[in-house]
């Protein structure tokens, strides 16, 4: 039986020869483009216009709501740019696949920084390390403002 090492080097070996972290990325976003899958932006808009912390467009009313700082965690692209006005969006990701999305990892982003929404849209599932997900909801809790929202998305299939 291999040991724990081994067999975690043989994964990553079969992870790699299918074009790894960088194929999975491109095809996440072929796949959303192509076949409309599952965009968490606009399920969280969604959710933040019910909330009452975004305006509600479609009343055609001008609220007056702060501008919300929200930090994308593992963004393809950045999908709140359309929102701007209502939106200062930081799409951060350990291998950036747009020039909109900064290369960050947010285990080590500078903790004085707060946000008002932390996103944390599947990121959680694709870290192997359970210590690594751990230190992640703690690290959301930390830069979050405290008065807003934390949003966490898995799979279902994980759930």
């Amino acid at each position: 039986m291999e040991d724990k090492a081994s067999q975690i080097a043989t994964l990553e070996a079969k992870k790699e020869k299918i074009g790894g972290i960088n194929a999975y990325q491109k095809a996440s976003k072929l796949g959303e483009a192509r076949h409309g899958s599952f965009n968490s932006a606009k399920w969280i808009l969604k959710q933040m216009r019910a909330l009452k912390k975004l305006p509600n467009t479609t009343e055609g009313t001008e609220e007056k709501l702060p501008k919300l700082r929200l930090l994308d965690v593992g963004a393809l692209d950045n999908n709140y740019k359309k929102h701007v006005k209502w939106i200062q969006c930081k799409p951060i990701d350990l291998n950036p696949q747009s020039s909109a999305v900064l290369k960050a990892d947010f285990l080590k982003l500078d903790s004085k920084e707060e946000f008002d929404v932390v996103v944390l849209s599947l990121v959680v599932n694709f870290e192997g390390d359970i210590r690594k997900r751990g230190d992640m909801l703690r690290k959301m809790s930390r830069t979050h403002s405290g008065s807003r929202l934390r949003v966490l998305l898995f799979c279902r299939f994980l759930v």
